[in-house]
This record gives structure tokens, sequence and C-alpha cells, in this order.
């Protein structure tokens, strides 16, 4: 605990507010862990006060720069209205000096006259290019500018919707269970507390994918190397069996050829868990998660499959459309923002692969995507490298 204290003064000095957060939240679990629950959850509450902090200035610096964008894209629009004119001004100064060129050189032979004719078509014909050229340029960046005013928008009115009314659930509950705790008997504190948790996840799980997707539209960088596919898939199943745990869900991977794939390890990560945690929200009590594998040429297909409830036929186009944000209520009234399906999209084509989906309505879904497989690269020469200093050490492309 002293050391922790300590890190939290270091870090209050220095203005890290992320190890601010991380050491307040490893000291709450520490202190309740020696049974001063008070303690732990007034440090639990300062975690919490500055991770919404950091998210709301996270988010403040999102509409910020979409707004300075937005003011940009006006401003070089203008600039070239300005310039067209000029040029339009430049080729009605252009005629008048031919017209005159004409009046005075009205002496000079056909073959004179008929060039400067020629010359007038071609500037014309130049003039009109380019004003079509500049129009069609304007309307397109209007319709960009529209589409992502809406997209935002939509956006923000989503993630606005589900965040109030999970911190306003959690915020009910807790004040029943702070202000009223002898009303509740022991076993339905357990059912509050279990439903706490779960929409702090709901909430963490919306987060995150935010952020994702806000980094993603600045530009994201990807740093790729090779990967062991089937260390990627056992570590995100290993964090999502407290949730299929609670449903009686079986959760299983067949993947037996631990293929090396060549993938930004973070963006994969995100696309694994995000998958998983969508056939989790959608199978039902004592339902069955497969995850399975196999290699086709130069890529590997990673496939999740459930016997949940399945998608309808006409909204399966819907759920990777980035206009949509589309999304329903899992079996047990789980609720995502609509973000997740679509960042998987995009960052498994922005690691060269491809993502598909089949469902049977009330039968199961499958999510698939692909991978280039890294050749000459081996699990057990990765575990060697590694294991003498010269492995590649994870990327934090997205963390």
């Amino acid at each position: 605990m002293a050391d922790f204290e300590k890190s939290i003064d270091y870090a209050k000095k220095l203005h890290i507010i992320d190890l601010l957060e991380k050491n307040y939240a490893a000291l709450s679990r520490l202190v309740a862990i020696t049974g001063d629950y008070r303690r732990a959850f007034e440090l639990y509450n300062t975690y919490s006060t500055i991770r919404d902090s950091a998210f709301n200035e996270s988010k403040a610096k999102l509409i910020t720069e979409i707004q300075s964008r937005y003011e940009l894209e006006q401003k070089q629009n203008e600039i070239e209205i300005l310039t067209r004119d000029n040029a339009i001004k430049d080729l009605e100064l252009g005629r008048k000096r031919i017209r005159f060129n004409i009046m005075l050189g009205i002496i000079l032979v056909l073959a004179v006259f008929s060039a400067l004719v020629a010359t007038l078509y071609t500037t014309k014909r130049k003039s009109n290019l380019l004003l079509e050229s500049s129009n069609e340029q304007i309307l397109q960046q209007k319709d960009e500018l529209e589409k992502l005013n809406t997209t935002k928008d939509k956006l923000l009115s989503i993630i606005g919707h589900d965040l109030r009314g999970s911190i306003g659930a959690s915020k009910s509950m807790l004040h029943q269970l702070i202000k009223e705790p002898d009303v509740f008997p022991p076993e339905e504190q357990e059912q509050i507390k279990e439903e706490l948790y779960r929409l702090s996840e709901n909430t963490y799980e919306l987060l995150e994918n935010l952020l994702s997707w806000a980094k993603s539209q600045r530009g994201l960088k990807i740093f790729k190397d090779a990967n062991s596919i089937r260390r990627l898939v056992d570590s995100n199943i290993e964090q999502q069996r407290f949730f299929t745990d609670k449903k009686n869900i079986e959760l299983t991977s067949q993947l037996t050829e631990d293929c090396m794939v060549y993938c930004d390890r973070n963006m994969i990560n995100m696309v694994i868990r995000n998958l998983l945690t969508n056939a989790t929200k959608f199978t039902p009590e004592k339902g069955k998660i497969t995850v399975f594998g196999h290699r086709a040429g130069n890529n590997y297909r990673v496939s999740i499959k459930d016997n949940g409830v399945g998608i309808p036929a006409e909204n399966i186009s819907r759920i990777f459309d980035s206009r949509e944000f589309f999304t329903t209520y899992g079996t047990n009234s789980e609720k995502g923002s609509g973000l997740g399906l679509i960042l998987c999209k995009e960052f498994v084509e922005k690691n060269g692969g491809e993502i598909s989906v089949e469902s049977d309505l009330g039968r199961g879904t499958t999510f698939s995507f692909t991978l280039v497989v890294a050749t000459g690269v081996n699990s057990s020469s990765m575990e060697m490298n590694q294991e003498n200093g010269k492995g590649t050490p994870g990327n934090s492309s997205i963390g």
C-alpha cells in the first residue's frame, strides 16, 4: 500500500492521469483484500472520477478535432471558390484582350484571324472544364461533410443514451444499497451486485469501443508482426469465461494448428474479444460457442460459431454498415452500441483480411475473418527468440 500511495503522489506531481487511474484501481482492490471496504469504496470512487474525467477530456478533444476539421474544409472550399473566381476574371480579361486585338488586327490575313478564334475556343473549353471539375469537388466535399456530421450526431446520440441508461441504473442500485441496506436480504444484495458488475462491464466495453472508433477516425497507425493465432484466441477465451460461466455457456476452442499470422496484435485482440462478446450476448443459457480455424492458401480463417438466436436475413447487411450502428438486445437484455462489429470489419480489413457472417435464424450464427499467414515463422522459433530477448515486443497501436 505504501508503494502504491507513493506512486500516486508521483503521478499527481507529474500529472500522469493513466498511471494515477491504474494506481487507485489497484490500491482499491488491495485495500478490499484487507477488509477495509469503506476505504476501498472511496478509492474506487476516486478511480471512477479520474477515469470519467479522462473520458470526458478525450471526448472533448474528439469533438474539437471534428469541429476543426469541418472549419478547415469550409476554409478550403472558400479558397477554391475564390481561386475559381479569379480564374474566371482572368479569362474574362483574356477575352477582352483578344477582342481588342481582333479590332486592331482586322486588316490581318484570314489565317491570323482563324488562329485567334481557335485560341479563344480552346481557352473557353479549358475554363468550362475547370469550372465543372471545381463544382464536382465542392459537391463531393459537401457530401462527405454531411455524412461525417450525420455519423457523428448519430453516434453521440447512441453513446449518450447508452451511457445514461447504464450509469443511471447503477446510480439507482447503489443508492438503494447505501441508503436502505437492511431492506434487501443478502441474496438480493448479491443479485444487485452482480447486476452492477454487468452494467459496469457493458459501460467499459462501450467506452473502449468508442475510443477505438475515435482513434480509427483520426488515422490509426498499424504495427504488424508475427503472432500465434492460437495464443490470441486462447487469451481472449480466458477473459470471456467469466461471462459465459454466468450463463452456463460452453466455450471451447478447436484450434489445433498453432499458425503464425501477420497482424497488429492489439487490433486482432479487439476483433476476437468483440466477436466472443457478441456471441455470448446472443447465446441463451446452457448454449455453446465454438472457435475453430483452418489455413486456406496464404490466409488463415478463424470462425466463431454459436447456437444462439441468429440474425434475420434482412439485418445481415446492416450489422457492418458504419452509417447504421445497428444493434439489438441479447438473450439477457444485454445492450450494445453497434460499434463493435463495425470496428471488427475496419480492423480486419486494415490487417489485409476479410470478415463475413452466416446465420440461421433461431439456430445460431458464425462470424469468420481471415488473416495473412506469416510465412517462414513458426511458434517454436518465436518462443526461443522471445526467451533470448530477440522477439518482437507487443505493440500498443490502439491501447
